[in-house]
């Protein structure tokens, strides 16, 4: 997949100025939070070109994604919508690996589902030690992790989630954590309870990590991500399969999302439904 990108194009589809140096080696982590935000009040969710079996496979390309997405002022779905900000956050500089995951959100416990969404594993930008003249402010942390994901539609966080810690974080939409877990595990929040006292070693520690929001009190599983990079194969095969395979339920079924304000907007099939920043949850 080509990493070509028109950077300021995609600045100004999602309404933000190109980033000075300041912002990104000094504040980078500002600018994450800031282009997750924008990117997420401005391309919505939508899977309608799979629902009208047009131009399938979806195409991952990025002068494609920025063709219909950018240019064509259209969404996408959850491998679009991440691998645009995947290309986008390259081109400022930021550090960006790929990762599959596995959806738990709605799911039978022990009921493993595909790898079927996609989220991205990012580091800050860091000033190049071969520049002719040292950075004059104070460089953003080296290396450390933050788990990005604009294409869960409804149920994640439009802010970057800190993923070297499994500290509980208070993100816009609530309290998220980050759990790791053994390989093959399936079960609903990984091998560690905080409520317990038990030890809640780093997230990235071990083969796989799950990110969890808490719901009315309970930690609930959104998805469960194998901590390996993914590789151009990997990321077309789980592409092809959720845009094509008739158990897909993106196939089958229509979705539109988009953030608006602090509400999340969605249409699913023929319902129109919106959640309020409080939880509460409105359907017509």
């Amino acid at each position: 997949m080509s990493d070509f990108f028109d950077i300021d194009s995609y600045l100004n589809r999602i309404g933000l100025p190109a980033p000075t140096d300041e912002q990104r080696y000094q504040d980078g982590l500002i600018l994450l939070r800031d282009i997750m935000a924008a990117h997420s009040r401005t391309i919505p969710f939508e899977n309608l070109d799979i629902v009208l079996k047009r131009n399938l496979p979806v195409s991952l390309e990025s002068m494609e994604l920025e063709a219909k997405m950018v240019a064509g002022g259209r969404g996408g779905y959850c491998f679009e919508n991440n691998l645009l900000l995947c290309f986008a956050l390259r081109a400022l500089g930021f550090g960006v690996t790929p990762m599959l995951a596995r959806v738990r959100w709605n799911k039978p416990p022990g009921d493993p589902q595909p790898l079927g969404h996609l989220v991205l594993l990012v580091t800050l930008p860091q000033w190049p030690v071969s520049a002719a003249t040292p950075f004059s402010g104070q460089l953003s942390v080296a290396g450390t992790p933050y788990l990005a994901d604009v294409g869960f539609a409804g149920t994640n966080s439009i802010a970057p989630v800190a993923a070297a810690s499994a500290e509980v974080q208070q993100l816009p939409e609530g309290h998220f954590r980050l759990l790791s877990e053994p390989f093959g595990c399936t079960g609903s929040g990984g091998m560690y309870s905080a409520e317990l006292g038990q030890p809640l070693p780093p997230p990235l520690s071990d083969k796989q990590f799950v990110l969890q929001r808490q719901v009315r009190g309970t930690w609930r599983d959104l998805y469960m991500v194998r901590n390996e990079p993914a590789c151009d194969a990997d990321i077309s095969q789980a592409n092809w399969y959720n845009c094509t395979h008739p158990d897909a339920r993106f196939v089958s079924s229509f979705f539109v999302s988009r953030v608006v304000g602090d509400e999340r907007h969605h249409i699913v099939n023929g319902s129109y439904i919106f959640r309020k920043p409080d939880g509460s949850i409105n359907e017509e």
